[in-house]
């Protein structure tokens, strides 16, 4: 079992929900995919290496990673030479949503790529736990209808 742990560049700490979350899948030894950006990315890889936690996977676009604080392996995604911006690193995110079982995105309700993201798992089938910091509330998203009860509710 893998989770797609991903959210928004905008935090610079996790708080006891999140890393609780992030223990339960150490605990049950689940294979943590994770990119390679400031923010999120970079807080709960500080909290893996922290905790000693091996199986993790990095995604990297054209395998350059921003930051791999626990020198786990990389997975390189291929970008064109063509593709900037925004775009050249959602290549790695459709990576992970179609390698993964489920997401865990943590939302700043504001961030249009951790909202593609969730949009991307639910719409593939998979389900995606999102935690919202500044509500303190994690919800269970598994098909549009919880997606847009999400959205009214942010």
């Amino acid at each position: 079992m893998n989770v797609f742990i991903g959210g928004s560049i905008s935090f610079d700490y996790l708080d006891y929900t999140i890393t609780d979350e992030l223990d339960k899948y150490m605990n049950g030894e689940l294979e943590i995919f994770v990119g390679d950006a400031y923010g999120v990315d970079k807080l709960v890889q500080k909290y893996l290496d922290k905790n000693g936690y091996r199986n993790v996977t990095v995604y990297a676009s054209n395998g350059r990673a921003r930051n791999n604080i626990g020198l786990w392996k990389v997975k390189a995604i291929e970008v064109p030479s063509d593709v900037y911006g925004r775009e050249f690193y959602t290549y790695k995110d459709f990576a992970m949503s179609t390698d993964c079982n489920f997401g865990f995105m943590i939302w700043d309700g504001k961030s249009r790529g951790t909202q593609a993201n969730i949009l991307r798992l639910i719409n593939i089938n998979k389900g995606v736990n999102v935690y919202l910091p500044y509500l303190r509330q994690m919800k269970s998203i598994n098909d549009y209808k919880d997606y847009k009860k999400l959205m009214e509710e942010i």
